[in-house]
């Protein structure tokens, strides 16, 4: 016989009630439930205190970078391995800022400055960086290229000084004789006195015939960018190349760095040069270095007097 709708319905004493017992304990848990949110209820978190939370943080993290930065700005003026050295801290490298006493991170900041159009214009203007301390800056101050202060009282003059122009008067009939000046000796003072030269230029002509080590040929002011085409004749006549001792470089013994801190050799040539050497031992002599590919003979006219063996 078979089974009716019914006799799947039924249930018998041990099933009913079970069935009954599983139904109590789902009932008594929703209560259980209902009554723990309505005792307890979870916290909001408003828009204040999110607000808050976010203010403190941003103070805590300024606080933090104010203490960090004093903390390196320290450590690092206070370092004995400074090599002081004249220098212009307009577009100085952060290796040349390293070594001058500051951390690396130091001379970064200052790099930054400048990205976002910020210069240098006198002495202490450098003392105004906060990464630069009074300790530093007052053995610093003498080897700084730039003026103890600038002449605002005209405006004019002091644009045309910027672009390497002199301010000379419409009405001055009279012509102007200009001095002889030893290029290889003179100062920011004498190199004023010359025809077009205001204290920038001055200044970068000093500047780049000490990274250079000397000049060895007036040709040489053309790699100074901004002079004019006019201002570089006029000089040619007003300029006498004297012999000095130029600083020369030793192909056998020095590093990479200090061949690349010259203004004709890049990273790249420096580093071919000293890898020639620790393979086929010492340079006999100067003309050696042509061997490397990156030394092509027009780049070896330009350095070979700056080096020796």
């Amino acid at each position: 016989m078979s089974p009716s709708v019914k006799d799947y319905f039924h249930f018998n004493k041990s099933e009913r009630r079970g069935t009954l017992s599983l139904i109590v304990l789902i009932v008594v848990l929703i209560i259980i439930k209902e009554l723990l949110i309505f005792i307890n209820p979870e916290p909001e978190l408003s828009t204040i205190n999110i607000d808050s939370l976010q203010h403190a943080i941003e103070i805590n993290d300024q606080q933090f970078s104010k203490e960090e930065l004093s903390e390196n700005k320290s450590s690092s003026n206070d370092s004995n391995t400074a090599q002081l050295f004249d220098f212009n801290p307009n577009n100085l490298s952060i290796e040349k800022w390293q070594k001058l006493g500051l951390s690396k991170k130091q001379a970064e900041t200052i790099k930054k400055y400048e990205k976002k159009g910020g210069s240098f214009k006198v002495k202490t203007d450098v003392q105004k960086m906060y990464t630069v301390s009074d300790e530093l800056y007052s053995k610093l101050e003498p080897h700084i290229l730039l003026p103890s202060s600038v002449d605002k009282t005209n405006g004019q003059r002091e644009f045309k000084e910027k672009t390497g122009e002199k301010d000379y008067k419409r009405w001055d009939n009279k012509v102007r004789t200009y001095p002889k000046v030893l290029i290889n000796s003179a100062d920011t003072a004498e190199l004023k006195k010359l025809y077009g030269i205001g204290d920038y230029f001055a200044l970068k002509i000093v500047e780049y015939r000490r990274e250079l080590g000397g000049f060895v040929s007036k040709e040489q002011l053309k790699e100074i960018w901004g002079l004019k085409p006019e201002t570089l004749q006029k000089l040619d006549t007003q300029l006498v190349l004297n012999s000095v001792p130029i600083r020369k470089v030793d192909i056998n013994r020095a590093s990479i760095d200090s061949l690349k801190a010259h203004p004709y050799i890049y990273w790249k040539v420096a580093n071919s040069i000293v890898k020639y050497r620790e393979q086929h031992g010492p340079y006999r002599n100067v003309n050696e270095i042509k061997q490397s590919a990156l030394v092509s003979d027009s780049l070896f006219l330009k350095i070979e007097p700056y080096l020796k063996y």
